[in-house]
């Protein structure tokens, strides 16, 4: 695809670096009730055309950046603490760039997984997939950071009316198994914008 955004394994691993560990804080160890997450923040994300719903845990601004036909927005997670006493802080990244006519999710998905960055990961599976108009397709990776530490992440994608999106939900293995029902809880009530 000529002119879309490549997502660098430079991106991959500054994500690595930044839901790796926090310095250690027992007053920030707060995780959100699974069964009950309480209200949920809605963000909507203009240029990514969708509406974002995420636990209180989570920061409710994201931080934005852009260039020319690409916006990432970046928002990261309380700390939480893995079985080793580590402080880790998940991070969500939403990018949204503008693809050629004619280009469907299935196509537009496939072009993103073959891409260097994600050939790299040591792990990439189908998850799940949602059907209709905005449909989402999801998969599970997983990568070692530059220090060593394994990561599961999801890696999901969808279009709206001429735009892709790339969602990456990144945190370390050793805390993926506990956090896991509340990243599935933001992608799945993740909203499109007419």
């Amino acid at each position: 695809m000529g002119g879309s955004m490549r997502v660098s394994l430079s991106s991959i691993m500054l994500f690595a670096l930044l839901s790796a560990c926090a310095a250690p804080s027992r007053d920030s160890f707060k995780i959100a009730s699974i069964e009950k997450p309480g209200p949920l923040q809605t963000i909507p994300l203009d240029s990514a055309r969708i509406v974002i719903s995420l636990p209180q845990t989570w920061q409710g601004k994201p931080e934005v950046y852009e260039k020319p036909g690409l916006t990432m927005y970046q928002f990261r997670r309380q700390v939480v603490y893995d079985s080793l006493g580590r402080g880790i802080i998940p991070n969500l990244a939403v990018f949204a760039e503008k693809v050629p006519p004619g280009i469907d999710l299935v196509e537009y998905s496939v072009n993103k997984r073959i891409q260097k960055s994600l050939r790299e990961l040591s792990s990439v599976k189908f998850a799940w997939a949602t059907p209709g108009e905005f449909g989402l397709i999801c998969y599970l990776a997983e990568y070692d950071d530059p220090a060593g530490i394994p990561h599961k992440i999801y890696v999901a994608y969808s279009l709206v009316r001429g735009t892709g999106i790339q969602i990456l939900i990144d945190g370390t293995a050793s805390v993926f198994d506990m956090l896991d029902p509340e990243y599935k809880l933001i992608l799945k009530r993740l909203q499109f914008m007419r």
